[in-house]
């Protein structure tokens, strides 16, 4: 389980996911009060948080 913080409400999280031989895009806002828990396999490669 990943729980991120952010302080910014508008903050977006995008997630790249490497899942037999496929390419996911995860991409969601982020709850008012800024956090997210997400359940990730270990094969996600990269986490990019924009603000």
């Amino acid at each position: 389980m990943l729980q991120v913080h952010l302080e910014r409400e508008d903050a977006s999280l995008s997630i790249q996911c490497m899942y037999r031989r496929r390419r996911y895009n995860y991409l969601q806002q982020l709850p008012h009060q800024g956090f997210l828990k997400l359940s990730l396999k270990p094969s996600c490669c990269g986490i990019h948080i924009s603000r």
